[in-house]
């Protein structure tokens, strides 16, 4: 994620603080982004591994 991305992402989570639908889309678009990050994670300590 480029800080373009970052940039847009505090945006989008400063404007949540105003409105619920936008948090809850905000929430799940950084849990989203975690499990991939983790998913992304255990592929590679994998391929370390072997």
């Amino acid at each position: 994620m480029g800080l373009r991305s970052h940039a847009q992402l505090l945006a989008v989570a400063i404007i949540g603080a105003a409105d619920e639908r936008v948090r809850a889309q905000v929430i799940a678009f950084k849990r989203k982004l975690a499990a991939e990050s983790r998913a992304r994670g255990r592929k590679l300590q994998a391929k370390l591994a072997t």
